[in-house]
């Protein structure tokens, strides 16, 4: 099944995985892409040569995705996800431009904010909603 629109083509194979070949990828979601992977590479302790060979690229393929250089492959998204450790969507959404603002309700203790202005932070209480 092939779906058109605003110069966006997606192809979905039998398996509903998404190849975004012609879509027109901001700069910025790139970037941000990137920079998970490094962080993502950094806390597994891998270096680029080691996960370009889990990959089946180049080092050079994995320094210029994380400079936000280029997008991956549809092959190379579900590989770079396998040997990351997340989920496929997961890496989808940085490029599909799909993050979802979430607030969060914070509720901590007196004797948190204690705790954490032993070790130097400043607790802000935020302002109070209408």
């Amino acid at each position: 099944m092939i779906v058109t629109a605003l110069n966006l083509t997606i192809n979905i194979d039998r398996n509903g995985e998404k190849d975004l070949r012609k879509q027109d990828v901001k700069p910025e979601d790139l970037k941000r892409l990137g920079k998970f992977i490094a962080n993502r590479r950094k806390k597994m302790r891998l270096t680029q040569q080691e996960l370009a060979e889990r990959v089946y690229v180049s080092k050079s393929c994995i320094g210029k995705w994380e400079a936000g250089g280029g997008k991956p492959s549809r092959v190379n998204m579900n590989n770079l996800a396998k040997e990351l450790k997340v989920n496929v969507s997961n890496l989808y959404k940085f490029i599909e431009n799909e993050e979802e603002e979430t607030e969060y309700e914070v509720n901590i203790t007196r004797e948190i904010i204690a705790v954490l202005e032993t070790y130097g932070y400043t607790v802000i209480a935020p302002e109070k909603k209408s």
